[in-house]
């Protein structure tokens, strides 16, 4: 499973439009496969924070009978991520430094995240 969403990471990454990071993790943060290596740390604070969102979102979501979210995403002053659910327990993490560079590639991260969730 790692390989598989590791080569789908890569070809994210490299893609145009400019995303700095992206990793596949469970819901609690713990990276399946993250590129690039150097960005881990990172990734893994950015997926602890959405993994938690989605979780806490979706349980009341659920509670008032609506669907589970399924994307979030936050900036800060030194970046910016996207954190899309991928099936139930997994999560596609992609930073980005600019709003306008994530906007665009968060087309791109969710066609992955489609992709990933139907290989789960």
């Amino acid at each position: 499973m790692s390989d598989s969403f590791q080569s789908a990471l890569t070809d994210l990454v490299r893609a145009p439009g400019g995303l700095e990071a992206a990793a596949i993790t469970d819901l609690d943060g713990e990276d399946i496969a993250v590129t690039p290596r150097v960005a881990r740390d990172n990734l893994r604070l950015s997926a602890a924070y959405g993994g938690i969102s989605l979780k806490r979102l979706g349980q009341i979501e659920a509670a008032v009978g609506r669907a589970p979210v399924t994307r979030i995403s936050m900036s800060g002053t030194r970046g910016r991520f996207v954190s899309l659910r991928v099936a139930s327990d997994y999560q596609l993490v992609a930073l980005s430094l600019g709003e306008k560079i994530l906007a665009r590639c968060v087309d791109d991260a969710q066609a992955a995240a489609r992709i990933m969730s139907e290989s789960l």
